[in-house]
């Protein structure tokens, strides 16, 4: 158990289970291993948030519901110590809520949307995609403006090597023209695309950025590198399965 103490259902507690077991069943989804997922009285939408996971780990599904008559699991209950009973009216107000009364039955799962970067999908290139190298504009900043010169060296050799430049910054859509002076100024290479901030956005970087590449990187781009000097940044970046290149002075 993730909590020893654990005994009943606490909100923290299970918050950290469910985040154990997320990150468990998505580096085994990754590295090509079966994965059953054992859940009881699971709702619909974190269902459907696992069959997004399977897909965006490029894994196959298959749902078995296993299902009790509602008379035997009152009997079972009641024959726990009472610490451990659910209660009889708690156990026919989950069957009222999860089973169709006609069927008897959970109701079938739509589709599920898909798994954003952010939410834990991790990065598989689609074939065929032009090879690129993805440039976060504050990650090869100085702390006095001026550009690291090792990361712009990094970015020139990727280019020089036919990767396409795609630069991001959580900057707003409003100062792209200072953005692209700055790249032309201290970068001097080709930029596919620049991509900035949308109006009102005013989520926290790391997930605006991440929004940013699912739309408009994820599925068109085989993405070599992630130049991000920055740590905690780069961390974002790399929990997507992405290679990140920290370099930055005393980040290297």
């Amino acid at each position: 158990m993730v909590d020893p103490t654990y005994a009943a259902p606490v909100d923290a507690v299970e918050r950290r289970i469910s985040e154990a077991e997320w990150r468990l069943v998505r580096g085994a989804l990754q590295d090509g291993v079966d994965v059953v997922v054992d859940a009881t009285n699971l709702r619909a939408g974190p269902a459907r948030r696992w069959l997004a996971l399977a897909a965006a780990c490029g894994a196959g599904v298959h749902v078995e519901d296993v299902v009790a008559d509602v008379e035997e699991c009152v009997r079972r209950d009641a024959a726990r110590p009472a610490v451990e009973r659910v209660g009889e009216e708690m156990l026919r107000d989950l069957a009222a809520r999860f089973l169709d009364p006609d069927t008897g039955r959970p109701a079938p799962l739509g589709e599920p949307g898909r798994l954003s970067s952010a939410g834990g999908a991790p990065y598989r290139p689609v074939p065929g995609t032009p090879p690129a190298v993805l440039v976060v504009v504050e990650g090869i900043t100085g702390p006095d403006g001026a550009p690291v010169d090792a990361a712009v060296a990094v970015v020139r050799t990727l280019a020089g090597a036919g990767h396409r430049v795609i630069a991001c910054s959580p900057r707003p859509e409003d100062e792209r023209a200072v953005v692209a002076s700055w790249l032309a100024a201290h970068v001097s290479v080709p930029v596919e695309a620049l991509l900035l901030r949308p109006p009102r956005d005013r989520r926290r970087d790391g997930t605006a950025l991440l929004a940013l590449f699912d739309a408009h990187v994820r599925d068109h781009y085989t993405v070599t590198a992630v130049v991000e000097g920055r740590p905690r940044p780069a961390r974002v970046w790399a929990r997507t399965g992405l290679a990140v290149l920290g370099v930055a002075p005393g980040e290297v």
